[in-house]
């Protein structure tokens, strides 16, 4: 029984691996994602990047995310430390950014643990259907 026990959490364990894992930050709590190819909802937008969450929810994350930086920071240094691009400013601190990289999660990742940054969180898809 111990060795069938054994067995099941090597699996588990490497099937975990056999996809990217991914976090984004929510407060103090890391919520990870795994990649996947494609969403079971029907999507239409084929610059989105989608995920599964570990309860098995599956999202959708849009190629921009949301900065939040700190007062004494410029948010042109760090477009130019991140290779961003600037889409919209929402406040003085406050902005929506883009990066071209694959890789979305890293840049947000690099940019919540940056001290320049109070947060940076993904911009997630939502499909409104109306009444």
């Amino acid at each position: 029984m111990q060795i069938v026990k054994i067995i099941f959490i090597l699996f588990f364990v490497s099937s975990l691996f056999a996809g990217q894992i991914n976090y984004y930050t929510k407060g103090d709590t890391k919520i990870y994602l795994i990649k996947i190819d494609k969403i079971k909802r029907n999507v239409k937008n084929n610059k989105l990047i989608f995920y599964e969450k570990d309860n098995g929810e599956q999202i959708a994350l849009r190629d921009t995310f949301f900065v939040k930086i700190n007062t004494n920071s410029s948010i042109q240094d760090i477009l130019k430390k991140y290779n961003l691009t600037l889409i919209k400013k929402y406040s003085e601190y406050n902005y929506l950014l883009k990066s071209d990289s694959s890789d979305i999660l890293n840049i947000i990742n690099q940019l919540h643990l940056d001290k320049n940054t109070i947060y940076a969180y993904p911009n997630f898809y939502s499909k409104v259907q109306q009444r």
